[in-house]
C-alpha cells in the first residue's frame, strides 16, 4: 500500500480529496500548515494562514488518519509576503500565490514525505498531473469553471513526479455533494478568499500590517498633463478605474505606474490592451526552454479567457510575448501562463508592456 501526504486546509476541496485517496487505496497522512506567527494568529480579522486546524483535525478524525502542523510561517514572511510587499511599493500588482506553490507548499510536502517515510503528496487544487514524453506537466482541470493550473505553472518535475491531483477529474459541484455525505456533521465555509493572508483588502493590509503611507503624486495623462494626484504608487494597479479622484467627462484608466517618477499614467480603454509584453523569471514545467518560439495560447490573469500569442526567448530568463487576440490590462507583476491545448508548457512574470 503507497502512502501519500494531503495538504489540509479544512476547506471541502482537501478534505474530499483526503478521502478520495483513502477510497483508493492510499495510505494517508494529513498535514496543515501554519504560515503566521503568533502575533499574526491572535489577531481574529486575520485567517489562519490558508487552514482551519480544528476543522482539519476533524476531517482527519472522521477518516482515521493521522494529522500533524508544520509551521512554516518564518519562510513564508521572508519568501511571499515581504516581495509581495515590495512588488505593490515597486509599482507592480504580484500574485502571490503562484510562487507559494512551489516555494512554500510543495517544498514542506517534500520534507513531510521524506519524514514520514511516504510515496506521493497531494492538494486539493483542481487540475491534473499528465505524462509526455517521459516528462510531467499540470494540465486543466475537466471543471472549467475551477481549473487552478494557472497558479501551478512554476511546478517543476522534482514536485510534478510525486504530485497527486484526485480533483483535477471531478466537478466542485459532485466534490460538495460528497462532502456532504462523507461529512455531514462538518461545516464548511463558502469559497476561501484568492490571498489568504489579506483579509479585505491589500491597501488596508499595506497600513496596517506595514506602515505604508499615503504620499502624494501626480496622475498624468498620456502627454504627460497632470490630471490629478495619487496617494502612493503601492495603492494603485494597471486597469484601475474607481478611486482615481479624477473628472475628466469620460473613463479613465490605470495604464502606467512609474516609480521612479513617483507617477501613473492614465487613458482610455483602448489603452489597456497592450500588443506585446515582456516577462522575466521564466519558468517551464519540463525544466528546459521547449523552442526559441511558441505558438500557443496564454492566460494573463487566472480567470480570463486564454488568447492566442506568440512567445519569443530571449534567454533563461527574459520572453516576449506578442498578442495575437486582444489582452486587456495584464498587469505587471502578474503571470502570464503558457498552454499548449490544455497543458501548461510554461510561464514568467510581468515586467513591462512593449
Amino acid at each position: 500500500m503507497k502512502s501519500i501526504v494531503v495538504a489540509m486546509s479544512g476547506g471541502v476541496d482537501s478534505s474530499v480529496a483526503a478521502y478520495l485517496l483513502k477510497e483508493e487505496g492510499y495510505q494517508v497522512i494529513g498535514v496543515s500548515f501554519q504560515l503566521f506567527d503568533e502575533s499574526w494568529l491572535g489577531e481574529r480579522s486575520f485567517r489562519h494562514c490558508c487552514a482551519d486546524f480544528e476543522r482539519a483535525i476533524n476531517v482527519c478524525e472522521r477518516l482515521g488518519i493521522p494529522f500533524a502542523i508544520k509551521n512554516l510561517s518564518e519562510k513564508f514572511y521572508k519568501l511571499i509576503i515581504e516581495p509581495f510587499v515590495k512588488s505593490y511599493l515597486s509599482g507592480f500588482t504580484p500574485n502571490p500565490c503562484v510562487f507559494c506553490n512551489p516555494l512554500i507548499k510543495m517544498e514542506a510536502l517534500e520534507e513531510v514525505v521524506k519524514e514520514a517515510g511516504a510515496d506521493l503528496y497531494s492538494t486539493g487544487h483542481y487540475a491534473r498531473v499528465v505524462q509526455k514524453d517521459g516528462k510531467y506537466f499540470i494540465a486543466k482541470a475537466i471543471d472549467a469553471e475551477k481549473d487552478q493550473s494557472y497558479f501551478l505553472y512554476r511546478l517543476t518535475q522534482k514536485h510534478l513526479r510525486r504530485l497527486v491531483l484526485p480533483l483535477g477529474t471531478r466537478m466542485k459541484l459532485d466534490i460538495k455533494k460528497l462532502a456532504r455525505t462523507v461529512f455531514p456533521e462538518i461545516d464548511f465555509p463558502f469559497e476561501s478568499q484568492e490571498i489568504c493572508f489579506v483579509p479585505d483588502n491589500y491597501k488596508d493590509f499595506l497600513k496596517n500590517k506595514f506602515n505604508v503611507k499615503e504620499s502624494s503624486g501626480e496622475i498624468v495623462d498620456k502627454e504627460g498633463n497632470v490630471v490629478g494626484i495619487h496617494k502612493g504608487i503601492a495603492f494603485y494597479t494597471v486597469g484601475q478605474r474607481k478611486g482615481l479622484g479624477i473628472s475628466a467627462g469620460k473613463p479613465l484608466y490605470v495604464i502606467k505606474i512609474e516609480p521612479k517618477h513617483n507617477r501613473i499614467v492614465v487613458g482610455e480603454k483602448e489603452d489597456l490592451f497592450p500588443h506585446g509584453i515582456e516577462l522575466k523569471e521564466l519558468s517551464f514545467p519540463a525544466n528546459d526552454i521547449l523552442s526559441e518560439r511558441l505558438d500557443c495560447l496564454v492566460k494573463a490573469r487566472y480567470r480570463m479567457q486564454p488568447v492566442k500569442a506568440e512567445v519569443r526567448i530571449i534567454n533563461h530568463d527574459r520572453a516576449r510575448v506578442k498578442f495575437i487576440e486582444p489582452c486587456a490590462f495584464p498587469a505587471p507583476g502578474q503571470s502570464v501562463v503558457f498552454y499548449d491545448g490544455e497543458v501548461v508548457i510554461g510561464g514568467g512574470v510581468i515586467k513591462k508592456w512593449l
